[in-house]
């Protein structure tokens, strides 16, 4: 069984995020089609350790590979959520260009 946590575009901070369990692909994409908000946005999406940023979320859950822990945020740019992705990955050895880093 997977666990969804699920941040629709515009979601109070004060508020707790959706979620929902799930069994097999097609049950997450059961529970995300009845949370997304129809409105054109930006999903980054968790699974594990890997981070995906697309407009299409179906290919987004087509994405998802280890099912276990999937979060997903809907975010009104790519510039939104690719700061958010790049934040979620500072700690990483290839978050940042070497070529650049001051001594």
């Amino acid at each position: 069984m997977g666990h969804l946590t699920y941040f629709p575009l515009n979601h109070p901070n004060e508020k707790p995020p959706f979620e929902a369990e799930f069994f097999l692909r097609n049950g997450l994409r059961d529970v995300v089609y009845q949370l997304t908000t129809g409105r054109p946005c930006v999903y980054l999406i968790c699974d594990g350790d890997e981070i995906y940023v697309t407009d299409n979320i179906e290919k987004g859950i087509n994405f998802c590979t280890e099912l276990n822990q999937v979060h997903i945020q809907e975010w009104e740019s790519f510039e939104d959520a690719y700061a958010v992705a790049l934040n979620m990955k500072e700690n990483h050895p290839l978050c940042f260009d070497n070529r650049y880093k001051l001594n």
